[in-house]
């Protein structure tokens, strides 16, 4: 072989690695991004239940909460009437002449 023949075909080898890698750099990158994007959505995805799950127990406890105070409320209320309507039926005998009852 001459050293023409030589060269041509060394030459010829390395385009060949040089595009052999440029195959797998172009095929590689965009799997890498791929990889990363996904992890990335993955952990967003994670910090958003973990978010979802706080705002529940907050809107939960602030519900339970509202409710004890609604109902210490209308057990107050409750207690005001009966009072009221004891008051009411001491003052005014159900046989008085002067009260219609409809």
């Amino acid at each position: 072989m001459s050293y023409s023949a030589l060269t041509q075909t060394i030459l010829n080898v390395v385009y060949l690695l040089g595009i052999i890698f440029a195959i797998y750099i172009y095929f590689r990158t965009p799997q890498e991004k791929t990889n990363l994007t996904t992890a990335k959505l993955s952990e967003d995805i994670k910090d958003l239940q973990r978010q979802i799950t706080d705002v529940k127990e907050t809107h939960l406890k602030s519900v339970e909460t509202d409710l004890k105070t609604l109902t210490a409320a209308v057990n107050q209320l409750s207690i005001n009437v009966a009072t009221l309507s004891t008051i009411v039926n001491e003052r005014i005998p159900r046989g008085s002449p002067n009260v219609q009852i409809n």
